[in-house]
């Protein structure tokens, strides 16, 4: 009997530090970065990129797909953890290693080209619009920091399929975005308009917990590079 208790308890810690010594991927649906199909990662450039990125590298790790804050929560907290892709603001500096960009980003507000509201459109009478955004998202800090309040004038979603599905039934005004979603685009019944003025640029980036395993990010960021030369020498 103490035998089968031994051997179950260095089974049990034998798998948590094997576990420990790989890396989790976290990330959302944000095509076209990430594509989830029923809750499941189906494509997207980000999603590829790091998918052949851990196969070059040989490196065995989990991929997971959770609503914005739920993987924004892990990637902060828990070591060895890596998020794709995220925008790389200055609020979240100090809390993440920067692993590789991905493409820089333009923030925009947009309407649906149904209630189009770009001639009478000014920013700072923003408090006369409602606006939609994702829990836990920069565009969620940011449309707070521009006066936008919960249950107030700014509705929160678990998604942007969401968002965008709120923005074009007309349920809100606009959304505070970096790009119209391909499939915010093919679902829409009138499309969608952007007020042309940038309001912020910043990043996307795949980045880690600040506390990683030097090792484990020294050899996903080797072959992330690797594969991103590949690519771009294949395209030449």
């Amino acid at each position: 009997m103490r035998i089968v208790i031994f051997l179950f308890v260095f089974i049990a810690h034998f798998g948590h530090a094997r576990q420990a010594n790989q890396l989790h991927f976290v990330t959302e649906a944000l095509p076209p970065y990430q594509i989830v199909v029923d809750n499941q990662l189906f494509g997207g450039t980000s999603y590829e990129l790091v998918v052949n990125a851990l196969k070059a590298a040989n490196m065995n790790a989990s991929i997971d797909v959770y609503p914005w804050a739920r993987a924004f929560h892990l990637a902060k907290t828990k070591a060895n953890t890596v998020i794709f892709s995220m925008a790389r603001t200055e609020e979240r500096e100090k809390d993440f290693i920067w692993l590789y960009k991905l493409k820089p980003l333009a923030y925009k507000f947009y309407f649906s080209a149904n209630r189009d509201y770009r001639e009478q459109f000014n920013v700072t009478q923003l408090n006369d619009y409602v606006a939609a955004t994702v829990r836990g998202s920069y565009e969620f800090s940011s449309l707070n920091s521009f006066g936008f309040k919960q249950n107030k004038n700014l509705i929160i979603t678990k998604d942007y399929d969401s968002m965008w599905a709120l923005l074009d039934q007309g349920t809100v005004d606009m959304v505070y975005a970096s790009h119209i979603p391909l499939t915010a685009q093919v679902d829409s019944r009138y499309g969608f308009v952007a007020y042309e003025p940038v309001i912020k640029q910043y990043d996307l980036y795949i980045a880690a917990n600040k506390n990683s395993d030097t090792k484990l990010i020294k050899q996903f960021v080797t072959a992330l590079n690797d594969v991103a030369r590949a690519k771009i020498s294949a395209q030449n």
